[in-house]
């Protein structure tokens, strides 16, 4: 089975994450999407990242009336830091049946070289990337819509008490203004 691994700490999980799965598998390029929920991530500062037990709970809820589409928390009980690499060998080892692909940014690929081991990566694994500003179109380029919501964005909304309605989805919204996350 064709799997897609989009990595991300979904600070919060927003439309922009699902729309892209489920056009990814639209695309017949996957039987399924796998949500590899980060603890915590290099490139981010901790301070803003929610615990990653929320997060995986408003993933969870994000995706639990979509098809094919999955949350996954093997990234908590791995070695830290996270690197992508570890994951790939994990999953590859444990799951040896399914053929793993791995679904990123067009951003995150300029910046591909500088992750642990990119080019053994690259070589084993199929990257599908989707467009952020669809600067040039690469063999990896996915053609799918542009996407145009951040996590980022929707933190700043929220704590500017802003509406973040159609911009996550309605469960995930109601948890985080129940809660107060990221205000």
């Amino acid at each position: 089975m064709n799997i897609g691994l989009f990595f991300g700490t979904f600070n919060p999980i927003h439309n922009g994450h699902t729309h892209i799965s489920k056009e990814v598998l639209n695309s017949k390029r996957v039987n399924e999407i796998w949500l590899i929920v980060s603890p915590q991530t290099l490139f981010k500062k901790s301070s803003i990242i929610l615990d990653k037990n929320i997060r995986i709970n408003m993933v969870n809820n994000a995706v639990k009336n979509l098809k094919n589409i999955y949350s996954s928390s093997i990234e908590f009980e791995l070695e830290k830091p996270n690197y992508t690499v570890n994951t790939l060998n994990f999953l590859s080892s444990n799951y040896s049946e399914n053929n793993f692909k791995i679904i990123i940014g067009e951003d995150n690929l300029e910046s591909f070289d500088t992750w642990k081991d990119s080019d053994f990566i690259k070589k084993k694994y199929e990257l599908i990337v989707y467009p952020r500003r669809k600067k040039e179109i690469s063999k990896e380029l996915f053609d799918g819509e542009l996407i145009k919501i951040s996590s980022t964005d929707i933190r700043k909304k929220i704590k500017n008490k802003e509406s973040i309605n159609n911009l996550v989805p309605e469960n995930v919204e109601k948890e985080i203004l129940k809660n107060g996350y990221y205000s």
